[in-house]
C-alpha cells in the first residue's frame, strides 16, 4: 500500500526533491578544483570555482612564461614562473574556503529566494523557519497516512 502512495508523487516537481537535485548539479567539489590545480598554468581551477579574472591571470602568466622560454628571456620567464608558484601555493588554501562559499551563496540563493520553492509571494516579518529534514519526513507519512485512508 507504501509503495501505491510514493509511485503517485510527482518527485519531478518544484518540490524538495527537485531542488536538491538542481543543487547537487550546481555545487562545487574539492577533489575537483585539486584536481585542476595540477594544470595550474592554464587556470582551470579558477574557472571551476567561477573566479573569471582568476582564470584569465593564470593564462596571462602562463603566456608570459611560454615568451621569456622563447625568447631566451630567462629573467621574464623566471618572474613569471616564480609568479606561478606563488599564486599556486595561494590557492592550495584558498580552494577549501572558495568551495565553501561558493556553495553557501548557492544554497542561499536556491533555498532563500522568496516565492520561488516556499509557494510565498513575498516575504513577511512573521516567516516561520523552514521544516527541518525530520518534520518533512513526518508531514510526507502524515500525507501518505492521509491518502491512504482516503483511498481503501
Amino acid at each position: 500500500m507504501l509503495k501505491k502512495s510514493w509511485k503517485q508523487m510527482n518527485l519531478r516537481g518544484a518540490g524538495l526533491q527537485a531542488v536538491n537535485a538542481s543543487l547537487t548539479r550546481q555545487m562545487r567539489h574539492r577533489r575537483t578544483a585539486y584536481l585542476l590545480l595540477l594544470l595550474a598554468p592554464l587556470g582551470l581551477h579558477r574557472f571551476y570555482l567561477k573566479e573569471l579574472w582568476g582564470g584569465v591571470a593564470y593564462l596571462l602568466l602562463a603566456v608570459l612564461l611560454i615568451l621569456g622560454l622563447v625568447t631566451a628571456n630567462i629573467p621574464f620567464a623566471l618572474m613569471a614562473g616564480v609568479a606561478i608558484v606563488v599564486f599556486l601555493v595561494f590557492d592550495a588554501f584558498w580552494i577549501d574556503r572558495r568551495v565553501n562559499d561558493y556553495n553557501k551563496s548557492l544554497r542561499m540563493r536556491i533555498f532563500l529566494q522568496p516565492g520561488k520553492n516556499t509557494g510565498e509571494e513575498k516575504p513577511t516579518e512573521t516567516k516561520k523557519r523552514m521544516p527541518s529534514f525530520a518534520d518533512q519526513e513526518a508531514m510526507l507519512r502524515e500525507m501518505t497516512r492521509k491518502k491512504d485512508a482516503d483511498n481503501p
